[in-house]
């Protein structure tokens, strides 16, 4: 959620959530929220939101390529790899292949 308001903004993403709860979503749960952000740019919905027009679906990918980024470093701090120093030798770095 926090990624969410730093890339569209608080007031759209209070706008958000109440799109969510107004569908019978859970305002809380980030699975709902975001699969109610295609909302925000289409008329019908968002003539109903305090701060209008917004792209909910860019904010949406933005959150995604974050999170994947995210995963990614989490993989290569877990991974053996030849460069990087494992926990049992800090002193000094595996040699290279």
């Amino acid at each position: 959620m926090a990624l969410t308001a730093y890339n569209l903004g608080m007031g759209h993403l209070e706008d958000l959530r109440k799109l969510t709860e107004l569908q019978g979503g859970n305002a809380d749960s980030w699975a709902d929220v975001s699969a109610h952000m295609h909302l925000l740019s289409q008329e019908k919905w968002y003539q109903q939101t305090r701060y209008g027009f917004a792209l909910g679906l860019e904010a949406k990918k933005y959150v995604e390529n974050v999170q994947a980024y995210y995963e990614i470093l989490v993989w290569m701090d877990t991974r053996e790899h030849p460069l990087i120093m494992t926990s049992n030798s800090r002193t000094k770095p595996v040699p290279a292949l």
